[in-house]
């Protein structure tokens, strides 16, 4: 759920169309300051599409202008967590939607939360790197995204050899990098369990050093502070 802050007295309307076309019936007079919490919304003709909790006036959906609006708190923080590949910004959610840009693994990124949709089986979330204007913006599949709230902080904590990460959660799957004793790292999630831990298997990554970007599967076994 976003929060919108008003910025200037506006007017909502039921549809995208000058006010003045309008019946008054499908109009609402919202004055400067008002803060709203809204369930879900869309960007439509240089106009929001509110959906929120429960009526306004006589509707639950209403139109504002863009210019009119400021969402609070509206993005999270986090990271592309692809293991190898670059990960494609969309123009529309979809694997055959045309790409706007690649991320790299590891990239810091914002995502809209309350703008989650469902395309062929695969959830996408809108968002981009901080700051970005809204035209470098996009839609990225949400299952590479891993935000910064969620992270739980850890190190590794292993007799002598490294933590291996790997691509899988199994002892058997490919070794992506190698994390010295006593590197700081971020999971999430709860353990998956597979070959090789008999604790369990963690994603994340290392926070310090060279490999920091590098995202995969490290066995809770030889984790510790989590």
């Amino acid at each position: 759920m976003a929060k919108i802050k008003i910025t200037q007295n506006t007017i909502f309307k039921q549809s995208t169309a000058d006010s003045s076309s309008l019946p008054p019936s499908q109009l609402l007079n919202v004055p400067y300051d008002t803060t709203f919490e809204v369930n879900s919304y869309k960007l439509d003709n240089n106009h929001y599409y509110l959906n929120l909790p429960g009526n306004l006036g006589n509707y639950r959906s209403w139109y504002v202008y863009e210019g009119h609006v400021q969402f609070q708190d509206k993005y999270s923080l986090g990271y592309v967590a692809t293991r190898k590949d670059d990960l494609p910004l969309r123009s529309s959610p979809g694997k055959q939607e045309p790409i706007k840009k690649s991320l790299s693994p590891g990239t810091i990124v914002e995502i809209d939360e309350s703008d989650i949709v469902t395309v062929d089986g695969e959830d996408w979330c809108y968002g981009g790197e901080p700051g970005a204007k809204e035209e470098d913006r996009g839609w990225m599949g949400r299952e590479y995204i891993r935000l910064k709230k969620y992270a739980r902080p850890g190190y590794v904590d292993t007799p002598q050899s490294p933590l291996a990460v790997r691509f899988e959660p199994s002892n058997l799957s490919e070794k992506l990098t190698e994390l010295p004793k006593g590197t700081p790292v971020e999971v999430w999630g709860q353990p998956v369990a597979g070959p090789g831990s008999s604790k369990g298997w963690l994603f994340g990554h290392a926070t310090q050093g060279t490999e920091e970007n590098q995202f995969g599967w490290m066995a809770l076994d030889f984790l510790a502070s989590l």
